[in-house]
């Protein structure tokens, strides 16, 4: 067997699992948000649904990357980071469903999803280097948290604050982007295991969650 032919099926493999793994995080997402659609949030919870949502998506990263390659329970760390994701989001959902009626923000979720799809695509046929790439993308990421967090100390105005929302969602169709140039790169070199597939839905989940984010946010008052 040739060795082009080995990595379009390591390639075909990784997509595969990937696809499998993204899909069942966006339901459980769904699960979570639901879970959480009616919570009041106290400073308390808030930084209690922080830290669990930070320590599933380390936990998570970590299982995928040290798991053997055909250890398929890396998957499970992945259930879990999508389901909390979930219910960390899901009063922000609510509260936007709540401002823009549940078609709108039904059609939002739609469109990120195709948007996510038309991002990778773009990422699996363009030719460059993913790591380039995400070297400048990752100050741009570090600049929009940073004028969130100032954000969330001041009043900013509210075109300003659109504007950056719209800039925010655009940010992670590139990372979108790049995570499957990544992904196709990783397949390439052989690695087609359940943790590098978690590893990349990780990222890709992530990249769809803060698509829909700031697009709902760039649509609010």
């Amino acid at each position: 067997m040739s060795t082009t032919t080995v990595g379009s099926s390591s390639v075909a493999r990784l997509v595969s699992r990937t696809s499998i793994i993204l899909g069942g995080q966006v339901g459980l997402a769904w699960l979570g948000s639901l879970a959480t659609w009616s919570m009041q949030m106290t400073t308390a919870s808030f930084w209690a649904m922080t830290t669990l949502f930070m320590a599933s998506a380390l936990g998570s990263s970590f299982w995928g990357m040290s798991a053997d390659s055909s250890d398929p329970s890396p998957v499970l760390g992945a259930a879990v980071f999508a389901f909390v994701t979930g219910a960390y989001i899901g009063p922000v959902m609510a509260m936007h469903t709540e401002q823009l009626g549940p078609a709108v923000v039904g059609a939002v979720c739609a469109a990120s999803i195709v948007g996510l799809a038309a991002a990778g695509t773009i990422g699996a046929l363009a030719s460059f280097d993913w790591r380039k790439a995400e070297s400048w993308l990752i100050p741009a990421l570090w600049g929009l948290i940073g004028f969130h967090l100032v954000g969330a100390l001041l009043e900013m105005p509210a075109g300003l604050d659109r504007v950056v929302s719209l800039g925010g969602a655009g940010l992670f169709l590139l990372f979108a982007a790049v995570d499957v140039a990544r992904m196709l790169a990783l397949g390439s070199a052989g690695e087609d295991g359940w943790g590098t597939a978690v590893v990349v839905a990780n990222n890709l989940f992530l990249d769809l969650v803060n698509i829909v984010l700031h697009l709902l946010a760039s649509m609010g008052d």
